[in-house]
């Protein structure tokens, strides 16, 4: 039984459910493995990163939207309850959390997918990040020291939710350069590894 109220955790769930959870982690993979992406960098004009990047947009599906909506009135709900000023300064930290939260996921899902190049397709460790996009539900107050570091520095899951909750919550200014610094890194980390995957990458054979 978790010991935050039912604010505190609908806070930590809306940003997990209603703006940061789709699925579509596996969307460079998916380009890898079918061979698109070969046909992107040998007829596309632009940089295979973009194309890459852009295939999130594509597999967007209508169970995101569903998401955004039920988180959207939880956001509303915890912050009445726990009288968290609805203003426009705090709307736009709340969207720059949002933008922070789909850096880090993107950037740690473009990081694995890239494991492809190296191995061949033999071994990604997209589906372990995918699945632990799953504790991103819960505070990660409630896990050991170790996973704390894990989950604050190397696979930074807590910046998608529970540091900009913890932001309203207690209002702790520095989360929002941290988020901001998390999510930049995340995202130039796996363009780092993307490219440097790319000069590995022999195509799809028939």
């Amino acid at each position: 039984v978790s010991p935050l109220p039912l604010p505190d955790l609908a806070l930590i769930l809306c940003t997990r459910d209603g703006f940061s959870s789709t699925e579509c982690c596996a969307g460079p993979a998916a380009l890898e493995r079918s061979g698109s992406l070969q046909c992107i960098i040998v007829f596309s004009p632009l940089p295979g990163i973009l194309l890459a990047m852009g295939f999130f947009v594509r597999e967007i599906r209508s169970e995101s939207i569903e998401q955004i909506f039920l988180g959207s009135i939880l956001l509303v709900y915890s912050a009445t309850q726990l009288t968290v000023e609805i203003n426009f300064r705090n709307i736009l930290t709340a969207l720059y959390f949002v933008a922070c939260g789909a850096a880090v996921l993107g950037g740690l899902s473009l990081f694995s997918s890239s494991f492809l190049f190296f191995t061949q397709g033999a071994f990604t460790p997209i589906n372990f990040i995918s699945e632990l996009r799953e504790y991103t539900k819960y505070p990660i107050e409630i896990f050991g020291k170790g996973l704390q570091f894990v989950f604050t520095w190397l696979i930074p899951i807590g910046y998608v939710s529970y540091y900009p909750s913890i932001f309203f919550l207690r209002n702790q200014s520095n989360i929002c350069l941290y988020s901001g610094l998390v999510a930049l890194t995340s995202l130039l980390l796996g363009y780092v590894v993307f490219n440097i995957g790319l000069r590995f990458y022999e195509g799809v054979s028939a």
